[in-house]
């Protein structure tokens, strides 16, 4: 059974639509002419859906929904209404509607597709929420472990170096030496992966560029290399994971450009309407042979994750990575942002 509230300050639709949507038997239906009791219906967590007209007295229907957003509740809301024009519809889905119907058409066959759009939101919502379910215990699980794993290498390093020190043979202490390269190569792996547990697990957002950099800049002793950035006032639509992109390409920098003095951030748009995001230094660069080679799993320092994790949480919304310095000259990464994922003037 589907839960739907219905809100809209015209007492005789308001008749009509409760009417209607209880032809439906897997629909349960209240209706409330007043969007501001709807508010308090809705934080009770009872309804699995709401419908609401936008043009009502004292809040209309953009301010019932942004209210509900601003409060994390993120039950599926469509709006329904007479009001028929484009701006309506993009405020409505920009303020995070699940979507956006006209009044007008025939009763039946309104109220069938409006019938149609409950079901979806609903189904699409629970989805959702055993999603975040699922990976909330698969986290719980990978930490409960990950913690009892690095307990059990502290202890067999414990005792390594307990051998160590009693052991005069050489040959015997080379074998002690590799046991404890191979303990702590697992260690320093499972640590790592602690930063990237939660790729995925939290809804992309909107990130201020700028912010995001100062953000990623800000956890490293950079000494006497130089930091500057000239992104303008873009903002990106990615995975809460974003600073540490950044913060994982200035590392890579920081370690393998061997003689850097100067990293540079840029952005700015291309002709195919992308986004260009550069991350430069004057190091040594990257070989021809090693530009795609430096992504795969397994390849370079903690066993290649760091820059193959980078390019899985850009992708996460349509993002790309690629090396386009010149060997010699220093490094180049270049993250492209399709049209859509970026804007520069939001407000």
């Amino acid at each position: 059974m589907i839960t739907v509230l219905f809100v809209d300050d015209e007492p005789d639709f308001l008749d009509l639509a409760g009417d209607m949507l209880s032809r439906y038997t897997d629909f349960a239906v209240d209706v409330l002419v007043s969007p501001e009791e709807a508010l308090e219906k809705v934080r009770t967590g009872f309804y699995d859906v709401v419908v609401s007209d936008y043009d009502m007295e004292g809040m209309n229907g953009i301010a019932l929904l942004r209210t509900l957003r601003g409060e994390g509740n993120t039950i599926p809301f469509i709006m329904m209404t007479g009001i028929g024009c484009e701006h309506t519809a993009i405020e409505a889905l920009n303020s995070d509607a699940d979507f956006y119907l006209e009044k007008g058409e025939e009763p039946g066959v309104m109220f069938d597709h409006l019938a149609r759009r409950i079901r979806e939101a609903a189904h699409r919502h629970l989805t959702a929420q055993a999603l975040k379910q699922a990976n909330k215990k698969l986290n719980l699980l990978y930490s409960v472990t990950r913690h009892d794993i690095l307990n059990q290498l502290t202890i067999a390093l414990g005792f390594v170096e307990i051998m160590k020190n009693r052991i005069s043979d050489p040959s015997e202490l080379r074998y002690m030496e590799k046991i404890e390269r191979s303990s702590k190569a697992i260690f320093s792996l499972i640590e790592f992966t602690r930063t990237y547990q939660e790729v995925g697990i939290r809804p992309p957002a909107w990130q201020y560029l700028a912010g995001t950099l100062r953000g990623s800049v800000a956890s490293f002793d950079l000494g006497g290399v130089t930091f500057t950035q000239d992104v303008g006032v873009f903002e990106v639509y990615a995975d809460p994971l974003l600073e540490k992109v950044f913060s994982n390409l200035i590392d890579n920098a920081l370690r393998h450009g061997e003689h850097v003095t100067a990293i540079t951030v840029t952005a700015g748009l291309r002709e195919d309407g992308s986004l260009s995001i550069r991350v430069e230094d004057d190091g040594v660069g990257v070989p021809a042979s090693d530009k795609e080679r430096i992504f795969e799993r397994g390849r370079g320092k903690n066993f290649g994750w760091g820059l193959f994790l980078v390019r899985e949480i850009l992708s996460i919304t349509a993002m790309s990575l690629r090396e386009t310095g010149v060997y010699g000259s220093g490094g180049r990464f270049e993250i492209l942002v399709p049209a859509g994922y970026f804007r520069s003037d939001p407000h």
